[in-house]
Formats: structure tokens, sequence, C-alpha cells
């Protein structure tokens, strides 16, 4: 793949010229064979459709991304999150929060990894503001009482690993 030329048109995307950009990014996923990389590209151009708000083009994308990896993949967490943030941008709180429970329910082996630990803090803030949003406030209080012992228990792992 010529990253160079991907790198320079998700910049034409983020300059908005999103079409322009969303066109060309396409083009470089039918040539593209890793489909781990593939899935990156899709989910730029999921972002540049997001940005236009055309929010169906960009769940249907980041549903093809998230086919192409499949569910044990280390970036299907992060795709699923993606679908779910459309969910959000529409204001479709019920929608989101219910992908978001999902994504948590999962017996998924990459969202335990480190490389994840992020994507599922990012799960965990989204799902605590739907579920405000929602005016859940009681499972909102105990979803932040296990992110705060989950906090706790990552700081004392680290701790006794000399981080």
């Amino acid at each position: 793949m010529d990253g160079d030329r991907c790198n320079e048109l998700i910049e034409l995307r983020d300059a908005v010229h999103i079409a322009e950009a969303s066109g060309e990014l396409t083009k470089l996923v039918d040539a593209q064979r890793d489909p781990v990389v593939r899935a990156v590209i899709v989910m730029a151009v999921a972002k540049g459709f997001s940005w236009q708000k055309r929010f169906s083009d960009a769940r249907l994308t980041l549903n093809h991304a998230a086919t192409m990896v499949g569910s044990n993949h280390v970036s299907y967490p992060r795709l699923l999150l993606a679908i779910a943030v459309v969910d959000i941008k529409e204001e479709n709180w019920k929608a989101a929060l219910k992908k978001l429970d999902k994504i948590v329910r999962q017996p998924a082996v990459a969202l335990n990894t480190e490389n994840n630990r992020v994507v599922f803090e990012e799960i965990q803030r989204n799902r605590g503001i739907a579920l405000f949003v929602l005016r859940r406030v009681y499972r909102c209080r105990v979803l932040n009482l296990e992110s705060d012992a989950s906090r706790s228990s990552q700081m004392l792992e680290r701790s006794h690993l000399g981080r």
C-alpha cells in the first residue's frame, strides 16, 4: 500500500475536501488486500461521512469494515465503538447504549488487550453518558463505581510491576 498517499488523502479529508478524499480512499480500499489495512482506510472514509452528517453511509461503511476484520481481531471493538458513536452523533442514545453494552458483554479477547484499554475506557465513558442522558442514574452510578474499582486495580497492578 502507498502509505504516503493514504496519509495525504486523510489530510485532504481533514481539510474539508471530504468528498474528494473519500472517493480516493475508497479506490485505495479496492486495491488493498490486507483486511486490517482495508478496515483502517474504511474507518477514515466513515469518519468523512460522519462529518458530512451522512450517518447511514458511515454506519454501513463501519459495518463493512467490522466484517472485513472479523470478531476475533484486536481492532474489532474499536470498529464496534465507532458504530455506536454514529448513533451518539445522531442522538440515538438507546441504540448507542445497546451497542456499547453488547461490546462489553461479548467474550471478546480483543477487548482485554493492552492495545484496547483506551477503547474500553471510551466505551465505559460513552455508556455513562448514555445512561445519564437516558436518566438511568442508578446504572450510571454502578458503572462509575465499577470504573473506579477497575482503575484502582490497574494502578495497583502497575505499582507491583514498577510502572
